[in-house]
């Protein structure tokens, strides 16, 4: 648990701590996953002369692999947990089979897949956006790249994240967004003319 900051300098300060924490437990992450996408996207032959044929066989079987993920569907079926809940489990069943089918789950699906071959990981959160269901705001499922996430080093595997203290995710928003959420501050930020979302 974060202690009480005196000023805002002392808050920045630990968070910057924490951030510069989590950059080193990735260790050259940015790396590796810079060489996994040149070997997709086809920047395979490292020698001084190009060979007179190249075809790219990773790009090819990923796009078929994870085509097929799409093409199906996720399907729940929510089970009572003890007799006289059935009908509640069938009305479950159908709310949550609509929050898939408007939140386009196989294509997140698809893109969990697309992330996790390339990177070896990719993160899935559900925030609340403001934004969605016309302006009334609802839950949203979004997958992250792994390079624009961190994690508290104390956590070893997926499956004990919830037992770290921190997560940061980086994430880009156009500047009028910010600036109408945040009338003060947001006018403060600047553009990153490097910043691109077509990294993957």
């Amino acid at each position: 648990m974060a202690p009480p900051f005196q000023s805002e300098s002392d808050l920045n300060k630990f968070l910057d701590s924490i951030c510069e924490e989590s950059k080193n437990s990735k260790g050259d992450l940015d790396r590796r996953v810079a060489e996994n996408l040149d070997q997709v996207r086809g920047k395979q032959w490292k020698g001084k002369s190009s060979p007179s044929f190249m075809y790219n066989i990773i790009e090819s079987s990923l796009e078929d692999k994870n085509g097929k993920l799409s093409e199906t569907k996720p399907e729940i079926m929510v089970l009572p947990s003890s007799n006289g809940l059935g009908p509640v489990a069938e009305l479950l069943t159908q709310v949550v089979t609509s929050i898939w089918d408007r939140t386009k789950l196989e294509y997140k699906t698809e893109r969990v897949a697309l992330i996790g071959a390339i990177c070896g990981a990719a993160f899935v959160g559900t925030p609340f956006n403001r934004r969605l269901a016309n302006g009334m705001g609802d839950i949203d499922v979004v997958v992250k790249d792994p390079r624009s996430c961190g994690i508290d080093m104390c956590v070893t595997a997926a499956e004990d994240a919830d037992l770290g203290e921190y997560v940061i995710c980086e994430d880009y928003v156009p500047l009028d967004l910010l600036r109408a959420e945040f009338p003060g501050r947001g006018a403060l930020v600047k553009r990153n003319e490097r910043v691109s979302g077509y990294d993957i």
